[in-house]
Protein backbone atom coordinates (compact mmCIF):
# COMPACT_ATOMS: atom_id res chain seq x y z
CA UNK A 1 0.00 0.00 0.00
CA UNK A 2 1.06 3.51 -1.05
CA UNK A 3 0.09 6.74 -0.42
CA UNK A 4 0.37 10.27 -2.25
CA UNK A 5 2.14 12.68 0.00
CA UNK A 6 3.81 16.35 -0.72
CA UNK A 7 7.27 16.21 -1.53
CA UNK A 8 7.50 19.14 0.61
CA UNK A 9 6.18 17.07 3.89
CA UNK A 10 8.81 14.68 3.32
CA UNK A 11 11.93 16.65 4.18
CA UNK A 12 10.67 19.53 6.00
CA UNK A 13 12.18 19.54 9.58
CA UNK A 14 14.28 17.96 11.52
CA UNK A 15 14.83 14.09 13.31
CA UNK A 16 11.71 14.63 15.56
CA UNK A 17 9.37 15.98 12.45
CA UNK A 18 10.69 12.64 10.49
CA UNK A 19 10.48 10.37 12.64
CA UNK A 20 6.50 11.61 13.78
CA UNK A 21 5.71 11.89 10.12
CA UNK A 22 6.68 7.72 9.80
CA UNK A 23 5.01 7.68 12.75
CA UNK A 24 1.77 9.04 11.43
CA UNK A 25 1.81 7.34 8.20
CA UNK A 26 2.90 4.36 9.03
CA UNK A 27 4.42 2.79 5.70
CA UNK A 28 5.98 3.16 2.73
CA UNK A 29 4.26 6.04 -0.02
CA UNK A 30 4.68 7.64 -3.09
CA UNK A 31 5.71 11.13 -3.48
CA UNK A 32 3.61 13.98 -5.32
CA UNK A 33 4.91 17.26 -6.23
CA UNK A 34 3.27 19.57 -3.91
CA UNK A 35 0.41 21.16 -5.84
CA UNK A 36 -0.67 24.18 -3.27
CA UNK A 37 -4.26 24.23 -2.32
CA UNK A 38 -3.45 27.71 -1.12
CA UNK A 39 -4.15 29.77 -4.76
CA UNK A 40 -6.81 27.43 -6.45
CA UNK A 41 -10.70 27.55 -5.84
CA UNK A 42 -12.70 25.19 -4.18
CA UNK A 43 -13.78 23.64 -7.65
CA UNK A 44 -10.27 22.97 -8.57
CA UNK A 45 -9.64 21.33 -5.45
CA UNK A 46 -12.13 19.05 -5.28
CA UNK A 47 -11.47 18.30 -9.14
CA UNK A 48 -7.69 17.47 -7.89
CA UNK A 49 -8.24 15.65 -5.17
CA UNK A 50 -10.85 13.45 -7.29
CA UNK A 51 -8.38 12.71 -9.55
CA UNK A 52 -5.75 11.92 -6.94
CA UNK A 53 -8.31 9.68 -5.46
CA UNK A 54 -8.99 8.00 -8.48
CA UNK A 55 -5.39 7.07 -8.97
CA UNK A 56 -4.57 5.54 -5.09
CA UNK A 57 -3.88 2.11 -5.14
CA UNK A 58 -6.77 0.25 -2.70
CA UNK A 59 -6.14 1.54 0.93
CA UNK A 60 -4.25 4.03 -0.07
CA UNK A 61 -3.99 7.71 1.61
CA UNK A 62 -3.69 11.48 0.03
CA UNK A 63 -2.14 14.05 2.33
CA UNK A 64 -3.07 17.95 2.85
CA UNK A 65 -0.75 19.93 4.16
CA UNK A 66 -1.38 23.45 5.16
CA UNK A 67 -0.39 26.07 7.53
CA UNK A 68 -2.20 25.57 11.45
CA UNK A 69 -3.93 28.21 11.28
CA UNK A 70 -7.49 28.44 13.07
CA UNK A 71 -10.93 28.17 12.57
CA UNK A 72 -11.15 32.00 12.26
CA UNK A 73 -8.39 32.39 10.42
CA UNK A 74 -6.89 34.73 12.75
CA UNK A 75 -4.20 32.31 14.73
CA UNK A 76 -1.08 31.92 14.43
CA UNK A 77 -0.01 35.46 13.07
CA UNK A 78 2.00 33.96 10.41
CA UNK A 79 -0.31 31.62 9.05
CA UNK A 80 -2.66 34.39 8.92
CA UNK A 81 -0.22 37.00 7.47
CA UNK A 82 0.32 34.62 4.91
CA UNK A 83 -3.39 33.81 4.06
CA UNK A 84 -4.09 37.57 3.42
CA UNK A 85 -0.77 37.25 1.20
CA UNK A 86 -2.66 34.53 -0.75
CA UNK A 87 -5.97 36.49 -0.93
CA UNK A 88 -4.73 39.50 -1.95
CA UNK A 89 -2.35 38.25 -4.87
CA UNK A 90 -3.89 35.28 -6.09
CA UNK A 91 -8.01 34.57 -7.80
CA UNK A 92 -8.94 32.60 -5.14
CA UNK A 93 -6.50 31.56 -2.69
CA UNK A 94 -5.69 31.99 1.64
CA UNK A 95 -5.12 29.50 4.23
CA UNK A 96 -7.61 26.73 5.35
CA UNK A 97 -8.80 25.67 8.77
CA UNK A 98 -8.49 21.48 9.02
CA UNK A 99 -12.41 21.51 9.35
CA UNK A 100 -12.34 22.52 5.70
CA UNK A 101 -9.70 20.82 4.43
CA UNK A 102 -11.70 17.44 6.12
CA UNK A 103 -14.94 18.64 4.75
CA UNK A 104 -13.34 18.87 0.87
CA UNK A 105 -11.89 15.53 1.32
CA UNK A 106 -15.20 14.33 2.40
CA UNK A 107 -16.88 15.56 -0.57
CA UNK A 108 -14.51 14.40 -2.23
CA UNK A 109 -15.46 10.98 -1.74
CA UNK A 110 -12.15 10.03 1.03
CA UNK A 111 -13.15 7.77 4.43
CA UNK A 112 -10.68 7.69 7.50
CA UNK A 113 -9.86 11.33 7.43
CA UNK A 114 -7.96 12.36 10.63
CA UNK A 115 -5.45 15.79 11.14
CA UNK A 116 -2.03 15.88 12.70
CA UNK A 117 -0.16 18.82 13.57
CA UNK A 118 3.19 19.87 13.07
CA UNK A 119 4.78 22.66 15.04
CA UNK A 120 3.79 25.37 12.16
CA UNK A 121 1.88 22.59 9.70
CA UNK A 122 -0.81 20.03 9.79
CA UNK A 123 -1.27 17.27 7.90
CA UNK A 124 -4.68 15.91 6.83
CA UNK A 125 -5.07 12.37 5.74
CA UNK A 126 -7.86 10.64 3.71
CA UNK A 127 -8.10 6.92 2.53
CA UNK A 128 -9.88 5.67 -0.54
Amino acid sequence: MRDILPLPCAVKGGDADGFKLKTFLGHQCDLHPHVGAHEQHLRARLALLKKVRAALNPGGRVVVQEFAIDASRTKPPQAALFSVNMLVNTPGGRCYAPGEIKGWLKEAGYRGIKAERFEEAVLITGGK
